[in-house]
């Protein structure tokens, strides 16, 4: 839930302010989500807005009952995390036990990586020790010391810039040949 805070009108006139405050939060067509009123320069509202635009505005009283202009400020709803992308590469029957693991990567969208890497080991895969590892602002990791003759898989798990995280990519599938 938001949470929002104001200062007292500076110019309290000579009736002063009278510590009461109207709040209201509309979305980006101006309709009216939620309001109400209070005495304190803060307010959380009740409310879970879904993602989107919304503009929160305050108003105060004086003490006769007159009310001030409104104050507001704009602001945006982010709880959906991106879409978390395959890694391309390595991928099938390779030959170096220190691969490079690359995906596509949008500066503008995301902004980590979780990198998961596991191994195969007769009956279950296994993380890879030392994984998953965190990679920031960039679409590559490189992978330390695989052993050959294994098979390996690896996926992206990604954040955007709010720190919410998409769900994890499918996996991307390759072995370490001789």
């Amino acid at each position: 839930r938001p949470y929002f805070d104001w200062t007292k009108p500076s110019d309290h006139g000579n009736a002063g302010t009278d510590n009461s405050y109207y709040w209201m939060i509309t979305d980006k067509d101006g309709r009216s989500v939620d309001d109400g009123t209070t005495s304190a320069t803060y307010d959380r509202p009740d409310i879970n807005l879904s993602d989107g635009d919304y503009t929160f505005w305050v108003q105060a009283q004086d003490k006769v009952g007159n009310w001030g202009t409104y104050s507001h400020t704009e602001f945006t709803i982010d709880t959906t995390g991106p879409t978390s992308p395959k890694p391309y590469q390595p991928s099938g029957a390779i030959t170096d036990n220190n691969p490079w693991i690359r995906w596509n990567y949008d500066s503008s969208e995301n902004w980590k990586f979780d990198i998961d890497l596991e191994e195969w080991n007769e009956i279950i895969w296994w993380p890879e020790s030392g994984w998953p590892k965190t990679v920031t602002r960039k679409g590559e990791i490189q992978a330390q010391n695989l052993q050959l003759g294994e098979d390996y898989r690896v996926r992206t798990t990604a954040y955007d810039l709010a720190g919410n995280p998409g769900s994890p990519s499918e996996f991307q599938h390759f072995n370490i040949v001789a």
